[in-house]
C-alpha cells in the first residue's frame, strides 16, 4: 500500500495535514484580500474557513502545528521575494502598509500609539523610496521628482485616481448609512406603536 505522507523536516506528515496547511494559507491570503476588496463578498473566506475546520478536525496533528506551518511558509515566501532587488523595496513599503492597517484595525489600549508609529514608519519608507529613485536618476543626468511633478498627464491621472477613490469611499459610506437607516426604521415604527404606560389613577403626578 502506498504511503501518502508528506515529509516536513524530520517528521512524516499526513496528506490531510498538507491539505489543511494549504487551506489555511489560502484563507490567510483571502482575508488580506477581503480587507481591500470593494465587493465585500465574504463567501470565499467563509468557505475556506469551513474547509480548514473540517480538514483540521480530520488530522492527527493539533491545529497549532497546522497554523504554525502555514504561517512559516507564508513568511518564507516573503523572505524569498525580499531577496530580489526590485521586489525588496516594494515589499518593505507593502509590509509597512500592512503593519499600519493592522494597527488601525486593533482595538486595544495601545492601538493608537502603534498606529502613530506605523504611520510614521510608512511615511519614512516612502520618502526613502522617492529619494533613492531621485539619486539614481540624477546619476544619469535626470531628475525623477522633476519629471514626476512636471508631467501634466501623470498629474491628471493621479488626480483622477484620487477622485475616484474618494467617490468610491463616499458612495460606500453612503450606502452603509442608508442600510443602517433602513434597519432602524422598523425599530422606530415598533417603538411608536408601543403605548406609554399609564400610571394608576390613585397616583397623582
Amino acid at each position: 500500500m502506498p504511503d501518502f505522507r508528506v515529509i516536513d523536516g524530520d517528521r512524516p506528515r499526513s496528506w490531510k495535514f498538507e491539505r489543511a496547511v494549504q487551506t489555511f494559507e489560502r484563507l490567510a491570503v483571502e482575508l488580506v484580500r477581503s480587507l481591500v476588496r470593494q465587493d465585500q463578498n465574504p463567501a470565499p473566506s467563509i468557505q475556506l474557513f469551513l474547509d480548514f475546520v473540517s480538514l483540521a478536525g480530520e488530522c492527527d496533528e493539533p491545529p497549532f502545528d497546522i497554523i504554525e506551518t502555514a504561517l512559516k511558509r507564508l513568511r518564507d515566501r516573503l523572505e524569498q521575494a525580499s531577496r530580489r532587488e526590485f521586489d525588496a523595496e516594494d515589499l518593505r513599503i507593502s509590509e509597512a502598509g500592512m503593519r499600519h492597517v493592522a494597527a488601525i484595525l486593533a482595538s486595544d489600549e495601545f492601538a493608537r500609539a502603534r498606529t502613530s508609529k506605523a504611520s510614521s514608519d510608512l511615511h519614512k519608507l516612502i520618502e526613502s523610496w522617492l529619494l533613492a529613485h531621485e539619486e539614481r536618476t540624477r546619476e544619469n543626468g535626470h531628475s525623477y521628482l522633476r519629471r514626476l511633478t512636471s508631467d501634466a498627464d501623470r498629474r491628471s491621472r493621479a488626480r483622477k485616481e484620487l477622485d475616484k477613490w474618494r467617490n468610491d469611499r463616499a458612495s460606500k459610506q453612503g450606502s452603509e448609512t442608508a442600510t443602517d437607516a433602513a434597519k432602524r426604521k422598523p425599530r422606530l415604527a415598533t417603538a411608536k406603536k408601543r403605548k406609554k404606560p399609564t400610571p394608576p389613577k390613585d397616583i397623582i403626578l
